[in-house]
């Protein structure tokens, strides 16, 4: 049996006066060398227009393993490169949360087309066994709209 894809998600926003350098090392570094990778499908950052932190990124990820294995070890945590470390340590609303998908099955971010909206949900205090009730709930309130292109549902283990 096929294991599950998995979601990395990562939130941050760098300062005015770093927003520069930030866009360089995010297009030139980090996107580039997280999307080569392997076992990472895909490798999108979005921008929030309402709420904050302003960027997040989608590593789409073939099996939630792929976090353990020598690709990804050999560029994260201490292992990061010099820039960025020092990128990091600048940004604010840092976050990062994995999750393996639960619901639909394949689906990869941007597969469906691009998306005007991204919208995050969390549901605290569930238990595996009513996935398919949440699943249920958000067809339900997800069918009166026509353009959605995608939802998908993520099982995460974080508790923040």
């Amino acid at each position: 049996m096929a294991k599950p894809k998995a979601l990395l998600l990562v939130t941050m926003e760098p300062s005015a006066a770093d927003e520069q350098e930030f866009q360089d090392w995010y297009d030139t570094e980090h996107v580039p060398e997280r999307a080569a990778i392997p076992g990472f499908l895909t490798a999108q950052r979005f921008v929030c227009v309402q709420g904050w932190p302003r960027y997040v990124a989608f590593y789409d990820l073939a099996y939630h393993e792929v976090l353990n294995e020598p690709g990804y070890l050999a560029v994260s945590g201490d292992r990061f490169s010099p820039w960025t470390k020092r990128i990091l340590g600048r940004v604010t609303g840092l976050y990062r949360a994995e999750g393996i998908q639960v619901f639909p099955g394949d689906a990869v971010t941007g597969a469906s087309g691009n998306a005007p909206w991204l919208i995050l949900w969390r549901f605290r205090g569930t238990e595996p066994a009513q996935d398919d009730e949440i699943v249920a709930g958000l067809h339900q309130i997800y069918q009166g709209y026509p353009d959605l292109l995608q939802f998908r549902l993520f099982r995460s283990s974080y508790d923040n």
